[in-house]
C-alpha cells in the first residue's frame, strides 16, 4: 500500500542545479512560504506584485502612490495562475522531445555494441587476408627451393638443351653449359626469394597498419560516443530535475512561490529545450569499421583519411558584429598573432591583429581606392606585414605601432598597364623580397623598402595568379582559372614549370582551389570549393612536400576561404577562416623535427650534433622535441637555447640518462640543464 501511495510521488523541492543556474538563493525561498511583507513598508502585506520589478512584493498604496506607480501590476492570486498555465505549457513542449533523447541514449548502446562487434569482424578478417597471402607466400617460397634442389633447369636456359646434346661429344664443355646454366638459375632464385621475402615483410606491416588503424578508429570512435552519453546523460538528468521541480510547483500551488519562481524554471526550461530541439549526429559512422575504408590505407593517399585534430572554432566577435569580410589571413613567424584583412565596408578595407584566443589586439582601417575594398596580407618579419589592396596599393604595416608605409605600382613601374590589379601578395622573409601577383602574367618582386627589384613573367600555362605561395626558392601559384595550380621554380627573372597539383576527386565535384598555404615541415594546403548537389562544399586538402600526391582531405563547414598556419604555444596551428562572421576552424599540426626516425638508442654522455633543430637558435618560439628509444621525450622552445648560447648556428644534444634529462652544450661549453630553464 505505501509503495503505491507513493509511486508518483515527487518532493517538494526546487532542484539545486536550478537554484544555482537561476540565483534562487536559500534566503529568497524561505520567503516564498509565508505571504511576504511589501518591500517598501515591512509592516504591511503585500496586497499586489510588481511584474516590472521581477515581481517584488508590494502595498497597495506603493502601487497607487509610491514608486510603483504606473508600473505593470497584478493580483498575486491571478499573476499565479497565469504563470502557472505558461509552466504547463512549457513542461508541455518540453516532454515532448523526451522520447528522442531516451532513444538516442538506447541507439547510442546498441551502437557500441554494433562497434565492437564490427571490431572484431575486421580484426578476424584481417588476420585470414593475411595468413591467407603469408601461406601463399611461404609456398612460393618453398616451391623455388624445391625447383632448385630437384636440379630441373632444363626448362630455364635453352643453352643448357644444346649442351645435352653434344654431350657424348663434349664433356667438358657439357659440363661447362650446365654449370652456367645452374648458376644463371640460382641467380634468378635467389632474387625471386629476395621478391617473395619482402612481399612476406610488406604484408606483415600492412597488415600491422590496418590492425592499428581498426583499433585506432575503434578508440575514436568510443571517445565520441562517451562523448555524446555524457552529454545526453546530463541532458536526461537536468530534464527529470526540471520536470520534478516543476511538478512540485504545480503540486503545492502556493501563489507566491509561484509567481516569483515559476519565471526563473520557465527559463531554464526554454534553455533546455533549446538543447533538446538540436540534431544529434549519426551513429552510423560511428558503430562499423569495414575494410574498404581501411584497403587504401596500404596506397598512402586517401580522401576520407581523418584530418589534422579540430582544436577549436573561434569567433572573433567584433568582426561578427561589425559584418567585417576576410579576404586574406596570415600567422606571424614568432609572435602568437595573426594578421587578418578584407572588406570593412563598400568602401573600407581592414587589417585586424588577432590572437589565438579570438581577442582583437589592434586594428586598422584603410579607405579603398576601388569600388571593390579587398586587400590581401603576409608576414614580411616577425612585426611588419606586406599587404596589398586593389587596385594598386601596396604596403607595409608594422603590428607594434600599427604604422603604415604604402605605394601605388603605378608610381613605381614605369610602363604598368592601366588595367593592372594586384591579386595576391607573399614573401621570402630571408631575402626581403614581397613578390605581388596581378591580374595578367606579371609578377613585381619588391624589397622591404617598397622599392622594385625586378619583374617575373610566368609560364603560358597561368593566366593570372589568384594566389601564391612561397615555398623556398618556387612559388606556389593558383591560376585564377580556379581549375589549377601549380609550382613554378624562380632562376632570378626567368621561371619555369615544375609540376601541377592534383585536383581532387571528391564526392563527383568539379573543385576550385580557394587559398593554399605551407607549414613549417613544407606540407602543403589547399582549401577547394565546389557546388555539389545544389550546395557549396569546401574542401581541405593537404598534399605531400613535393604536391604529387594527396595525403589527407576533408570537408569543411561554412563559407571557408581563406587558410594560414600560425606558430602558438602548443605548436604550429592551421586556421581555416570563413569568409563572413569572424570564424575561425583551429586544426592541430603534428610537429616533426628533421631528425631520422631510426633514431639509435643513445647511451648516457653520447652526442648527436643538431638534434631536432630547425632554424637558427635565434629563431624564438620554434617548438624542439627529443626523440630517444622511440619516443619523444622533452618539447622545449629557441628561446631556452637562445638563452644558452644567443646566435649559434651549431648545438650539440647529449643524453645524460635513458629518462627525460637532457642537455645542451655548444663548442665545449659546459653543458646547462634545460629544466632549470
Amino acid at each position: 500500500m505505501t509503495s503505491t501511495m507513493f509511486k508518483d510521488h515527487r518532493p517538494h523541492v526546487i532542484g539545486l542545479g536550478e537554484i544555482e543556474s537561476r540565483n534562487l538563493t536559500i534566503e529568497k525561498l524561505a520567503l516564498f512560504k509565508e505571504v511576504p511583507k511589501c518591500h517598501m513598508h515591512s509592516e504591511k502585506l503585500s496586497e499586489l506584485c510588481c511584474k516590472t520589478c521581477h515581481y517584488v512584493p508590494i502595498c497597495m498604496a506603493c502601487g497607487i502612490f509610491g514608486r510603483h506607480k504606473g508600473h505593470d501590476l497584478y493580483e498575486v492570486n491571478a499573476l499565479a495562475e497565469s504563470e502557472r498555465a505558461g509552466l504547463v505549457n512549457k513542461l508541455s513542449t518540453l516532454t515532448r522531445y523526451k522520447d528522442s533523447i531516451y532513444e538516442m541514449k538506447e541507439k547510442l548502446t546498441k551502437a557500441k555494441q554494433i562497434l565492437e562487434s564490427s571490431v572484431i569482424e575486421n580484426d578476424a578478417q584481417l588476420r585470414r587476408e593475411y595468413e591467407k597471402k603469408k601461406s601463399e607466400t611461404f609456398r612460393k617460397l618453398m616451391s623455388v627451393d624445391d625447383e632448385f634442389e630437384a636440379g630441373d633447369i632444363s626448362n630455364h636456359s635453352p643453352a643448357t638443351s644444346q649442351s645435352r646434346q653434344k654431350y657424348q661429344e663434349i664433356c667438358d664443355e657439357e659440363r661447362k653449359y650446365i654449370e652456367q646454366a645452374r648458376n644463371d638459375l640460382k641467380e634468378d632464385q635467389e632474387v625471386q626469394k629476395r621478391q617473395l621475402s619482402c612481399k612476406l615483410e610488406n604484408s606483415e606491416k600492412e597488415f600491422e597498419k590496418l590492425s592499428t588503424s581498426v583499433q585506432t578508429q575503434r578508440r575514436e570512435n568510443h571517445e565520441n560516443m562517451d562523448a555524446l552519453s555524457d552529454h545526453l546523460d546530463n541532458i536526461i538528468k537536468r530534464y527529470e530535475n526540471a520536470a520534478a521541480t516543476a511538478a512540485s510547483i504545480l503540486t503545492t500551488k502556493h501563489d507566491w512561490t509561484d509567481v516569483q519562481c515559476i519565471p526563473d524554471i520557465c527559463s531554464a526550461l526554454d534553455l533546455l529545450t533549446v538543447e533538446m530541439r538540436k540534431d544529434f549526429p549519426k551513429l552510423d559512422s560511428l558503430s562499423a569499421i569495414t575494410l574498404n575504408q581501411l584497403a587504401p590505407l596500404s596506397e598512402g593517399s586517401r580522401l576520407d583519411t581523418p584530418f589534422e585534430k579540430l582544436v577549436s572554432v573561434i569567433d572573433v566577435t567584433e568582426m561578427k558584429v561589425n559584418g567585417w569580410n576576410i579576404n586574406s589571413l596570415s600567422g606571424s613567424p614568432k609572435q602568437d598573432v595573426m594578421v587578418v584583412t578584407g572588406e570593412a565596408t563598400a568602401y573600407n578595407s581592414h587589417l585586424c591583429i588577432v590572437d589565438i584566443t579570438s581577442n582583437i589586439r589592434g586594428k586598422s582601417t584603410f579607405s579603398s581606392q576601388s569600388f571593390c575594398a579587398w586587400r590581401y596580407c603576409t608576414f614580411l618579419s616577425e612585426f611588419t606585414v606586406a599587404t596589398v589592396a586593389d587596385p594598386g596599393e601596396i604596403g607595409i604595416y608594422d603590428i607594434r605601432d600599427r604604422s603604415y608605409t604604402k605605394k601605388n605600382i603605378s608610381d613605381v613601374i614605369a610602363k604598368c598597364p592601366p588595367s593592372q590589379r594586384v591579386t595576391c601578395v607573399t614573401t621570402d622573409a630571408a631575402q626581403n623580397c614581397i613578390f605581388v601577383g596581378t591580374n595578367s602574367r606579371d609578377v613585381y618582386v619588391f624589397d622591404d623598402q617598397l622599392n622594385l627589384r625586378h619583374t617575373i613573367t610566368l609560364p603560358d600555362v597561368i593566366r593570372a595568379p589568384i594566389n601564391i605561395t612561397y615555398k623556398k626558392d618556387n612559388l606556389l601559384v593558383c591560376d585564377v582559372s580556379g581549375k589549377t595550380a601549380y609550382a613554378i621554380t624562380m632562376h632570378g627573372q626567368r621561371c619555369k614549370q615544375m609540376y601541377k597539383f592534383s585536383q581532387p576527386d571528391f564526392d563527383g565535384g568539379d573543385w576550385s582551389h580557394r587559398s593554399l598555404c605551407v607549414d613549417r615541415r613544407g606540407f602543403i594546403y589547399m582549401l577547394w570549393s565546389a557546388r555539389i548537389s545544389g550546395l557549396r562544399k569546401r574542401l581541405l586538402v593537404k598534399y605531400n612536400k613535393d604536391g604529387g600526391h594527396i595525403l589527407k582531405a576533408a570537408l569543411v563547414d561554412g563559407d571557408r576561404s581563406s587558410i594560414a598556419t600560425v606558430d602558438t604555444d602548443d605548436g604550429e596551428k592551421l586556421i581555416v577562416a570563413s569568409y563572413s562572421g569572424g570564424s575561425l576552424l583551429v586544426y592541430g599540426l603534428n610537429l616533426i623535427t628533421p631528425v631520422s626516425m631510426a633514431t639509435p638508442n643513445w647511451k648516457a654522455g653520447q652526442p648527436y650534433a643538431g638534434l631536432g633543430r630547425r632554424g637558427e637558435a635565434t629563431c624564438a618560439f620554434y617548438n624542439y622535441h627529443l626523440y630517444l628509444n622511440g619516443e619523444w621525450l622533452s618539447r622545449y622552445t629557441s628561446q631556452m637555447l637562445h638563452k644558452l648560447h644567443g646566435n649559434t648556428s651549431q648545438v650539440t644534444m647529449f643524453c645524460t640518462s635513458d629518462k627525460e634529462k637532457c642537455m645542451a652544450s655548444h663548442m665545449g661549453q659546459s653543458p646547462h640543464n634545460i629544466s632549470s630553464y
